[in-house]
């Protein structure tokens, strides 16, 4: 991952930025790579203030001397900016290379950002008396539109922790793409989304198809994204952002159903850290 793009996704997204101060390293080489910047703006080349002998006539002891000082001054000058330019970018470096070393870091910071998101969105969504579109929320009634209304700024929130999630998961292609279907294009057909994705849709990775060729598969969640927020948080599926670890596992419990039953037992107990949280999407 380059330094431009940390900075970018740091800049534009306050749950990518503090997932990344967890980030063993960070806070130092942070730290590093300003000050380094700050203290290339503040150096100042040398001037020589005695005049030119050609404007003189004379040449001095005195003249001879500031010129040495003056080229020493320089080439010192140029020692420094190398020295921190060298500090500079060793530092974003540094920082470019957390987020792919300490992925399962960030990606553990998201999925707990995503526990209040998802909380309060089913506090609201209870309001909404069972409404999931902006017909039925009018024919609920008052407290269902205020309901609604005030959804907005969550989904906002929902998408952004996403954004931080998709930021990380940039540098895993090959992860990325075995949580989707080779099949299914559903952009919302991911293990990254929801964890028990096969038990909302069992055939979702595996969709039969019709004589015509067309899949014979719908998805169970709206296409309007405050309407999927809705259905997620009202309905049984568990969001979350899964780690790599976790990724790898549900791919292997796939492939070994048995031992798959096993490790659900262990990651839906209450009492370990790995469960997946149940946020909203």
């Amino acid at each position: 991952m380059s330094y431009p793009r940390v900075q970018r996704a740091a800049a534009d997204n306050e749950f990518y930025t503090a997932a990344l101060e967890q980030l063993p390293g960070y806070q130092q080489a942070h730290a590093t790579a300003e000050q380094a910047e700050q203290l290339l703006r503040e150096l100042i080349s040398p001037s020589m203030t005695l005049p030119s002998p050609l404007s003189t006539g004379i040449v001095t002891g005195e003249w001879l001397d500031a010129v040495a000082a003056h080229r020493q001054a320089l080439s010192d000058l140029e020692a420094r900016r190398a020295a921190l330019i060298e500090l500079r970018d060793t530092a974003r470096a540094t920082l470019a290379s957390l987020p792919v070393l300490y992925a399962d870091i960030m990606l553990g910071e998201l999925n707990a950002a995503l526990a209040p998101v998802i909380s309060t969105g089913r506090e609201i969504c209870a309001g909404l008396h069972g409404a999931s579109t902006p017909r039925e929320v009018l024919d609920a009634g008052t407290d269902a539109v205020r309901a609604w209304s005030n959804l907005a700024p969550v989904v906002a929130r929902y998408a952004k922790v996403r954004a931080a999630q998709f930021a990380v998961m940039a540098e895993f292609s090959d992860e990325t793409q075995m949580a989707k279907s080779t099949i299914n294009t559903d952009r919302r057909a991911s293990d990254l989304l929801v964890a028990n994705l096969d038990e909302i849709s069992p055939s979702w990775r595996n969709p039969a198809r019709d004589y015509n060729g067309n899949l014979m598969w719908s998805a169970p969640w709206p296409a309007d994204d405050t309407e999927y927020f809705v259905w997620l948080v009202t309905s049984d599926a568990r969001p979350w952002v899964p780690t790599l670890a976790q990724l790898d596992q549900q791919h292997r419990d796939r492939a070994d159903p048995i031992q798959g039953v096993i490790a659900t037992t262990v990651i839906d107990n209450p009492l370990t850290t790995t469960s997946p949280l149940g946020a909203p999407a």
